[in-house]
């Protein structure tokens, strides 16, 4: 690339920073705002996996054959005997390999313990399990 077009590029990159810091200035309360919602986001996603298990329960009288994120997602979207989709997700909501994933792009991590209570998690924004910032819906 000719130097008059990288300062030109490097020009367009500095323009379109101040723009989006412009932009998030103009949310109300500003990042830690933006911040909250996306982990209201994930928080809202826990619970809605854990719902759909228990109505999955409720209709069939035993859990998902696995917890096991992405043959999960299938059976709570409708590949169960009854074909009852018990959670709708939008694409952006999968990853390639058909695992939920958390707004951080995380995979949930999903598991039932022997009495039917399920747990999920999301790794936060750090995308590390175990570690402070761990989303729950326990």
């Amino acid at each position: 690339m000719k130097p008059a077009k990288r300062k030109v590029w490097t020009v367009y990159g500095v323009v379109a920073l101040v723009l989006g810091l412009a932009l998030l200035s103009t949310i109300p309360g500003g990042p830690g705002n933006l911040r909250a919602a996306i982990r209201a986001k994930a928080a809202n996603e826990t619970n809605q996996i854990q719902t759909a298990c228990l109505a999955y329960y409720a209709e069939y009288g035993q859990m998902p054959d696995s917890p096991e994120n992405s043959r999960l997602i299938k059976s709570l979207t409708g590949d169960s005997p009854r074909k009852i989709q018990f959670l709708v997700l939008n694409p952006r909501d999968l990853n390639s390999k058909g695992e939920m994933i958390d707004p951080w792009g995380t995979p949930f991590r999903i598991t039932f313990d022997a009495d039917s209570t399920v747990h999920v998690t999301s790794a936060g924004p750090d995308k590390v399990f175990g570690t402070a910032d761990d989303l729950t819906n326990q």
